[in-house]
């Protein structure tokens, strides 16, 4: 396939925004500019307050999550707990109980941050992401296999808290996967059609920061090769293409179509692996991660994907780059049927209260982190809208 350069400056993007758009009126069949326009503003229906994680915990001390995390941090005042005083104790004791599916998951992540503090450091097995909470009321339980009822480090939600019930959309941000068998479990079992990927099966795209995040712990992702089977609970799950679409020197795209099947029941599914996104960066261009939406919708055009399908997405932990392109493609789907009725030189779009949906639902600090926040969201916001800005003109 021909390879096209992409990397454009943002300034230049922008700089489009200035120009007049022309469209002929459709009833009275004359030319008018886009002066006599409505600028096109994304926005939400309503927000929402922020996420109290430490209430949360308060409010849920019977979850088997909370339960087994506090039985821990309360040995910590009697001699029988003098040795336990880790957390790598306290993630042990989750995964032995069968509740998370790794010592390394972000599942183990529910201890309140004042406990958090108090607890000693050990390596290989420190909380991801510093002991951020997550939400552990949206963790996705598995339904079937021998790991029934496991949670999984992958929250499933929708932003209806702030839109109308139009945008309904299902999303599950997870981790890279510690095991394939699990994550297809997840896939059969909510019915998914697409899965992405923001990090590649050699990690090629992070340039090492992956093993350190991760600690050093093993993470069997969840990429499947051309030809390859695996059996999960009697379902087999097949690469049966491979396709490269090709955005620049530095980036492609890698799509896979999977085909799941036991005795009668057969369907396909897309695994969309965006390559050389850099874990903690923006990506590495407006064009490239607009056209990454553009594969995305594709795809949901091709295999008749339903908002009731979940957007299966994942990068190294589920928190940055996922969230971002959560966040791009719930605003794509905010867009109007007819974008020609607006002036497409003036595009915003607001985009605080579906980044607090997304944090809520996933963790402290996703996907923008916890440092220079007003910083970081005004970069995000100007991205956001540049990619707008290039979907409209498709």
């Amino acid at each position: 396939m021909e390879k096209s350069n992409i990397i454009i400056p943002l300034f230049l993007i922008l700089q489009n925004f200035t120009s007049p758009v022309l469209s002929m009126d459709k009833e009275c069949g004359v030319a008018s500019s886009a002066s006599s326009k409505k600028p096109l503003h994304l926005k939400c229906d309503q927000s929402i307050g922020p996420q109290n994680f430490e209430k949360m915990i308060n409010e849920h001390p019977d979850h088997p999550l909370i339960k087994v995390s506090t039985e821990f941090l309360s040995k910590k005042e009697s001699n029988e707990g003098a040795h336990v005083h880790t957390d790598t104790q306290h993630n042990k004791n989750i995964t032995s109980l069968g509740l998370s599916p790794h010592i390394g998951s972000r599942v183990n992540n529910v201890i309140p941050s004042t406990e958090f503090e108090g607890l000693q450091k050990n390596l290989p097995c420190t909380f991801p992401m510093n002991g951020r909470m997550i939400n552990f009321l949206n963790l996705y339980q598995l339904k079937t296999g021998d790991r029934k009822g496991q949670y999984l480090g992958a929250n499933i939600f929708n932003f209806s808290d702030v839109l109308s019930t139009k945008n309904n959309q299902q999303y599950i941000a997870t981790e890279a996967p510690y095991d394939k068998f699990d994550y297809y479990r997840m896939v059969i079992d909510c019915n998914a059609a697409i899965l992405v990927s923001l990090t590649t099966d050699k990690d090629d795209s992070e340039a090492g920061a992956f093993p350190k995040l991760r600690n050093g712990l093993s993470v069997v992702l969840h990429h499947l090769k051309k030809d390859e089977i695996i059996d999960v609970d009697g379902y087999e799950v097949k690469v049966t293409e491979e396709r490269v679409k090709h955005l620049g020197s530095q980036t492609d795209i890698l799509i896979k179509t999977l085909v799941i099947s036991k005795g009668e029941e057969k369907r396909e599914l897309h695994h969309i692996i965006y390559k050389n996104w850099l874990d903690g960066s923006l990506g590495s261009s407006a064009e490239a991660l607009a056209s990454l939406l553009l594969t995305i919708h594709h795809s949901e055009k091709i295999l008749g994907s339903k908002d009731t399908n979940p957007l299966v997405v994942n990068c190294g932990y589920g928190y940055g780059r996922t969230g971002i392109l959560i966040l791009m493609h719930q605003l794509s789907k905010m867009l109007p049927t007819d974008v020609n009725l607006y002036d497409l030189s003036k595009i915003t779009v607001d985009i605080n209260p579906l980044l607090t949906v997304i944090e809520s639902n996933i963790a402290q600090g996703s996907p923008i982190g916890i440092y220079n926040t007003e910083q970081e969201i005004a970069k995000l916001k100007l991205l956001m809208e540049s990619i707008i800005a290039i979907l409209v003109r498709q």
